[in-house]
């Protein structure tokens, strides 16, 4: 069975800004979320974003197998 992923609002680590982020990664990549998920977009930077795209796009491509 599945966990239940809940929404809920918390602050960027870096600014502050008020930001919404989900309980857990819908792709499994918990560990990742675990250090990025609380940076806004606008905080992210260059490297981390392309980290991010590589780590959801190699979870879906193993999810598509």
């Amino acid at each position: 069975m599945r966990k239940r992923i809940t929404f809920y609002e918390t602050i960027c680590k870096r600014c502050g800004k008020p930001i919404t982020t989900a309980s857990q990664s819908i792709l499994g990549l918990d560990g990742l979320k675990a250090r990025l998920g609380s940076i806004c977009s606008d905080c992210t930077t260059p490297d981390e974003k392309q980290e991010m795209l590589q780590a959801m796009s190699n979870a879906i491509l193993q999810e598509s197998q």
